[in-house]
């Protein structure tokens, strides 16, 4: 029996998401088997040959994920549509980890929904049985989401009474992720079958940090102070440089250790259009390498993301970007839009830094109390802790609450390109699994020493375990799954009307 991943129908967007889980998976091509597929996966567009060979699937007991639009294809029923804002899973047990999951968009939702509530407390997707297999229904396809590239202003949940907000992408792609990710693993558990995936850090890491540092006008002492903080907790970090307004940092910036160095701008502006955005960010990488430096990496102003500042990463020889208008709390993808990837890395980070907080007139220990409570909401839900920094917002005693946090949790620390050589090679991998009685037969690669496998049952336990030919189940020590932290009470108030967007908006136009 394969543990195998089936793809139906031409879905880009299944291809990165299961990418990102570290799942095995190929695309169906003619029949599906139940012992060849473990699950299916389809697209938003397939023909009634293929419609019919997933109801055969699913009689012989196999399980689907679909959206509303093909469980009503396959089905012969309908749907309702209307448009949603968001879902909330903390009341759907199987889902706890998911948290808040914004679409903003309209939707199809199966009639006989049960699980994740809107705004307005209506169940919107269907996990259940199917024509004697198993389905879970969403209310969205997959590739609409992966093609939303819309932004928006949101604002993030904090104890303190203000709540920070930021201008990032409209879906959280990394809470969407997890919801599928979990609704794959119940369809195997119903199956009786045991979920296995590519952990997501080296080894059996809880989590990891990787720390980056917008410079946008920082002196020589205040970078070097920072850098000094980071040298001292033994974090390192990645530093974008604003290279118009900082020519004079280049010696110091030469003098750090175990540290690495990616272009911010040269005027600190993105721009709609390729033209402009290439020859903004060309004029930086000039003064790169006049300084004898190089940039595998790229962070815009103002986290803003569009295709023109995409092509124009791509084709200036950038490995990866990191901007919280295409993605932010989630791992490592690679952006999908005019019918291909564009082959450039998006590595996202934690949206809210000190200076949304400043603005917000935190104080420090409120700004202390608001990265504990995201620090361990984060290591619960076993996220990566990527944070990031200007070093003109100071405030040092925050920052060394967080590198304390990741040193007392024994995380590993990485630079950008370090943890995108990692991911790149984890996403490399062609795995190739299969139960044979209380073993796992693996096929992989050589040289996977630091990439685990986490291997969950329908017990509610999970071990993680080094990647070898032949994984004796039964002799592993298996452990219960940790819980979540559960959301605050008042958490939904971050997406109530958050006056002061609008109120900083009009400040911000009349500094002009």
């Amino acid at each position: 029996m394969r543990l195998n991943i089936g793809i139906l129908g031409d879905s880009p967007g299944w291809h990165i998401l299961l990418q990102q889980e570290g799942l095995p998976h190929s695309k169906v091509n003619e029949g599906i088997s139940p012992e060849e597929y473990s699950a299916v996966v389809v697209g938003n567009s397939i023909d009634e040959r293929e419609s019919e060979s997933l109801r055969a699937y699913t009689k012989n007991g196999g399980s689907i994920i679909c959206s509303a639009q093909m469980y009503a294809q396959l089905a012969g029923t309908n749907y309702a549509r209307f448009f949603v804002r968001y879902l909330v899973t903390e009341t759907d047990a199987d889902f706890e980890q998911s948290g808040l999951i914004d679409l903003n968009r309209k939707c199809r939702v199966p009639l006989n929904a049960n699980v994740f509530r809107n705004e307005n407390g209506a169940t919107t997707a269907y996990i259940g049985e199917f024509m004697g297999g198993h389905a879970a229904v969403l209310p969205f396809a997959v590739d609409e989401l992966f093609l939303d590239h819309r932004s928006t202003q949101k604002s993030f949940y904090s104890p303190a009474k203000r709540l920070p907000f930021e201008r990032v992408s409209s879906v959280s792609r990394g809470n969407v992720r997890k919801i599928i990710s979990r609704s794959l693993e119940i369809l195997h558990h119903r199956r009786s079958l045991p979920y296995a995936h590519l952990w997501y850090y080296p080894k059996s890491a809880e989590s990891l940090c990787a720390f980056r540092v917008d410079t946008d006008r920082g002196t020589a002492e205040e970078i070097e102070n920072l850098y000094d903080l980071a040298h001292q907790h033994r974090v390192p970090m990645t530093w974008f440089i604003d290279t118009k307004n900082q020519q004079e940092v280049f010696p110091l910036l030469r003098r750090m250790e175990n540290q690495e160095f990616g272009i911010h701008c040269y005027s600190h502006r993105v721009f709609a259009d390729y033209d402009q955005n290439r020859e903004n960010i060309g004029k930086a990488l000039e003064i790169f390498r006049l300084e004898n430096l190089s940039a595998r990496g790229f962070a815009a102003p103002f986290g803003t993301w569009n295709k023109g500042l995409a092509r124009a990463v791509k084709e200036l020889g950038f490995e990866y970007s990191s901007e919280f208008s295409y993605d932010y709390d989630n791992f490592p993808s690679q952006p999908y839009f005019d019918d291909r990837t564009t082959g450039v890395w998006q590595i996202p980070v934690h949206p809210i830094c000190v200076g949304s907080l400043k603005r917000q007139g935190y104080n420090h220990a409120r700004m202390i109390q608001y990265f504990e409570f995201v620090l361990r909401q984060k290591f619960a839900a076993r996220d990566p802790l990527i944070f990031y920094h200007h070093p003109k917002d100071g405030h040092h005693g925050v920052l060394e609450h967080i590198f304390t946090y990741v040193d007392s949790h024994r995380l590993p620390s990485m630079k950008f390109h370090e943890l995108l050589q990692w991911w790149k090679k984890r996403a490399a991998i062609t795995l190739r699994l299969s139960i044979e009685g209380t073993h796992m037969k693996v096929e992989a690669p050589d040289g996977m020493e630091d990439v685990f496998l986490r291997i969950s049952k329908g017990d509610g336990t999970e071990v993680f375990s080094p990647v070898r030919l032949d994984i004796p189940l039964d002799t592993l020590t298996w452990e219960p799954k940790p819980r979540n932290a559960r959301l605050p009470a008042d958490y939904l108030r971050c997406r109530k009307f958050n006056y002061r967007i609008p109120l900083t908006r009009i400040v911000d136009f009349l500094a002009r």
